[in-house]
């Protein structure tokens, strides 16, 4: 399981050293706004071979499950700076000098002003190209010969395993406290390769109580199968299954003390 708080030892835009060097550099070339393009090339290179380099360095850098952690960290934080008005940080710098005009600012203190602006949309692009990087950096990952291999079991294992019924997948959901009903039922159904929710609802009433899940029926067989089944899912998927076990147990005295009674007559 990989642990969120590690993104923390990613480079931290406004705190690591490479980005403060950026920045640093954007103020030494604020009298050269002409320049502006050149250094944002520069800037977008200096960023690339930072990152480069830190997930070399890093044993996080070949787990594919961080990497996708980091892209869904990044897109995240790009989906907040696109909330802001884009007018307020994509304009030329023409245009925010004419804003300030009437103020008679001199050259330095509009230079000054247009990068507060520009501030967020540097950040845009650097969230951008993180994004293209861990993409061509997941792809390196999945067509290395070791990670080919492994890619080749792991598509293997999921093709032997066994399947897992609604029955059971509304079992599932009771014991890891996942919420189901009438408007998720069928994308809860489709994420386990299951097509109708209603019927994946119908189990789900049918087990909604301990006493319904532990009750001797007609169908024994069938709801030991269940049982069995699910505990075994709810350990490959790393969730507690004690609960599933105590049930399973209490299941089996009422069934067993079922079978005596019906022997009697």
């Amino acid at each position: 399981m990989i642990d969120n708080s590690k993104l923390t030892d990613y480079p931290k835009y406004k705190s690591s050293a490479f980005w403060e060097a950026i920045v640093q550099d954007e103020e030494r070339q604020s009298s050269h706004i002409g320049q502006y393009s050149v250094w944002r090339a520069r800037a977008k290179l200096i960023y690339e071979i930072e990152l480069k380099r830190y997930l070399d360095s890093s044993k996080l850098g070949t787990e594919k499950r961080f990497i996708k952690l980091y892209r869904q960290h990044i897109k995240s934080e790009l989906k907040e700076i696109n909330k802001e008005p884009s007018l307020l940080w994509r304009r030329s710098f023409n245009e925010v000098a004419a804003d300030y005009k009437s103020e008679n600012l001199s050259e330095e203190e509009l230079n000054k002003r247009y990068f507060e602006r520009t501030n967020r949309w540097s950040r845009h692009w650097l969230f951008e190209i993180t994004l293209l990087f861990l993409k061509d950096r997941l792809h390196e990952l999945e067509f290395t010969p070791r990670n080919m291999k492994a890619n080749a079991k792991e598509a293997s294992d999921i093709e032997h395993e066994q399947p897992i019924t609604l029955a059971q997948i509304a079992l599932f959901c009771i014991y890891t406290k996942r919420p189901l009903n009438i408007n998720n039922a069928d994308d809860i159904a489709k994420e386990f390769g299951l097509k109708s929710g209603e019927k994946l609802m119908r189990h789900y009433r049918k087990y909604y109580t301990a006493s319904d899940r532990t009750a001797s029926d007609v169908n024994n067989k069938q709801k030991e199968k269940d049982f069995k089944r699910v505990i075994d899912f709810l350990r490959e998927k790393g969730f507690d299954n004690q609960e599933a076990k105590c049930e399973l147990r209490e299941f089996e005295e009422n069934r067993n003390n079922d079978m005596k009674n019906s022997d009697r007559f």
